[in-house]
């Protein structure tokens, strides 16, 4: 019995290579939530509740860093009613220079708030003067990414890698370029999945045909980037693309690399992963030349989320009437953890043959 399942396992998995599917692993969950969305602002500092003791007044001392010191950063004191009333006197220095005075609150003030610049790592003192058991609350922001001009996401490929093993992976974004403009420098950069602050630099990305990059084409406005990773505890890192071009700066979505345990998934798995791509794909095409790209794609995506093989799918479909560069493909994360993306790219585009199906290994 156990010959004939590893052979019929054996079977599913040639067959699913022989339409194109790469057979992959079950992914266990992991958290992966992150506040770096394009909120209204992110914290770099706090924030924090400082509360006035009982004693003299003694100064606490609180180190940060920031990776992108570019940026537009604001501080900002609320001053609550406490229980002693509102704070009407403290002294905060940043990096030795005073950003706030005594005069500057008092039993009217709320907030106080103002534009500070920081340096890759800053020093915050805080000392409150007033009444013991008031109470000051302390951060520092910089506004919410800017909409972004080329891809809206970062594409990861894998965007799912196993531990304790070395995995190269590709990072790939769109942004028009120019013959006008310089080149764009488009840099890859690692975020704190909590506040959304940058903490590492993981490298460039290159437009500039070096295959070794997995770049192919020479200046068509398709920055790439490969990177080995290998991690020994389940992980989630959130990147995103900083570029750079005409004293301008533009950054796309936070995507994330996950590493997990993996194990095996079961024949029937394989063969409804096989079933649901297959139907998207000939679904896709079915509607296309009733309702046009965008409603196919919709109702594809739809039909999609409905199986139960499928955790979400995803249209990446955008037309460049915005001038955005035109994206074309479905997105598909399985219930397994595989990773599928069914390309709608029309024939003579970037992307290779007309509904090409791709399933990532990880």
């Amino acid at each position: 019995m156990l010959k004939l399942r590893k052979f019929f396992s054996f079977l599913l998995v040639a067959v699913a290579l022989s339409v194109g599917i790469g057979i992959s692993f079950k992914l266990p969950q992991i958290s992966a939530q992150t506040n770096i969305s394009r909120q209204s602002q992110i914290l770099v500092f706090g924030q924090k509740i400082y509360t006035r003791e009982n004693g003299k007044p003694r100064t606490i001392i609180e180190n940060f860093s920031v990776a992108d010191t570019e940026a537009l950063f604001t501080f900002v004191a609320t001053n609550p009613q406490g229980k002693r009333g509102k704070v009407t006197s403290a002294v905060i220095k940043l990096n030795g220079v005073e950003i706030l005075s005594p005069r500057e609150l008092n039993q009217n003030v709320e907030v106080v708030s103002k534009r500070v610049s920081l340096q890759q790592n800053n020093q915050l003192e805080v000392q409150l003067r007033d009444k013991p058991g008031s109470a000051l609350g302390v951060q520092i922001s910089t506004p919410a990414l800017p909409p972004p001009i080329g891809s809206a996401f970062i594409r990861v490929q894998p965007s799912t890698i196993p531990l304790n093993t070395s995995t190269r992976v590709q990072f790939s974004y769109q942004f028009p370029i120019s013959s006008d403009s310089p080149d764009p420098v488009v840099e890859l950069q690692r975020l704190d999945g909590d506040t959304g602050a940058v903490i590492a630099s993981e490298g460039f990305l290159r437009d500039n045909g070096q295959l070794s990059l997995g770049d192919d084409i020479r200046n068509d406005g398709s920055f790439s980037f490969r990177k080995t990773y290998n991690f020994s505890t389940g992980t989630a890192i959130w990147l995103r693309t900083k570029v750079t071009v005409d004293s301008k700066t533009y950054y796309s979505e936070p995507n994330s690399l996950i590493a997990r345990d993996l194990s095996p998934i079961t024949p029937e798995q394989t063969q409804a992963i096989i079933d649901a791509s297959n139907e998207g794909r000939e679904l896709y095409k079915e509607l296309l030349s009733i309702k046009g790209e965008a409603a196919a794609h919709n109702e594809t995506v739809a039909y999609l989320n409905s199986l139960d093989i499928v955790e979400i799918a995803a249209s990446q479909y955008t037309d460049g009437s915005n001038g955005e560069p035109k994206t074309y493909g479905i997105n598909i994360r399985f219930v397994t953890g595989m990773n599928g993306f069914i390309s709608t790219a029309p024939r003579g585009t970037r992307g290779g043959s007309k509904y090409d199906l791709k399933i990532n290994r990880y």
